[in-house]
């Protein structure tokens, strides 16, 4: 078991990757105390940082420096280097990807309709909230007939949307205009949603965010919470 002491990105500027990187020390100290070196532990360290999880979805230069070095069992007292030509190839990438960020690899009919705005982009509170995920009845289904259009391996960051019950504290969780599961509102967010806030243009908003699923080995998905990106102002 290596002995690494504090943080070493502690001193790190305030940064996505500063995060995720710190992340990575704690996962790491996990996996010696607990031997479990399973993907899951580095995403619930990152989860634990704050780390917005489409930072690191499959294909980003942030995930493919983490995942590479957790698969190589590199212990971070070691990865000043790996952190170094993480930065000069990120530098390197921008041009590219100030195109690709008006790409997304969802399919148009599993994002969020036109016909709704986020919430987290029109008067949402800072702080999110993560809620238990409950699968619906339809929720294997819809994942295998879609996979290869979400993943290019064996977990995906979703992007949902919650449509609230009537009545209840309840909320469909969708993707695009598919219902996949359920979660619980806290009361207050609730009725703000069932109220029907809209944008200066009448436009109808709904919450939003992630919802992080993972394909187990046995090919069935699993999927525990969804991660809002902004509570409504209530």
């Amino acid at each position: 078991m290596s002995d690494i002491g504090p943080d070493p990105y502690a001193n790190l500027e305030s940064s996505t990757s500063a995060l995720a990187f710190g992340a990575y020390h704690d996962a790491w100290l996990e996996r010696q105390t607990s031997g479990d070196g399973s993907e899951r532990r580095l995403v619930d360290a990152l989860r634990e940082r704050g780390v917005p999880m489409h930072e690191v979805a499959p294909g980003s230069l942030l995930r493919e420096t983490l995942w590479e070095s957790w698969a190589e069992n590199r212990d971070p007292s070691r990865m000043h280097l790996t952190i170094l030509r993480f930065r000069v190839r990120q530098v390197l990438r921008a041009p590219r990807e100030l195109v690709d960020i008006f790409r997304t690899p969802v399919p148009r009919h599993l994002r969020v309709p036109d016909d709704v705005r986020r919430i987290s982009r029109h008067g949402a509170a800072d702080e999110g909230l993560v809620l238990p995920f409950t699968p619906g009845a339809t929720f294997e289904s819809r994942l295998r007939a879609t996979w290869d259009h979400l993943a290019t391996g064996d977990d995906a960051d979703l992007p949902v949307w919650l449509d609230p019950f009537p009545s209840g504290h309840r909320a469909f969780v969708m993707l695009g205009r598919e219902r996949i599961g359920e979660v619980t509102l806290p009361a207050d967010v609730h009725a703000h949603l069932v109220a029907g806030p809209t944008t200066r243009k009448g436009v109808r908003l709904v919450a939003d965010g992630t919802l992080l699923v993972t394909r187990d080995r046995d090919g069935r998905f699993r999927a525990d919470e969804v991660d809002l990106l902004g509570t409504p102002e209530v």
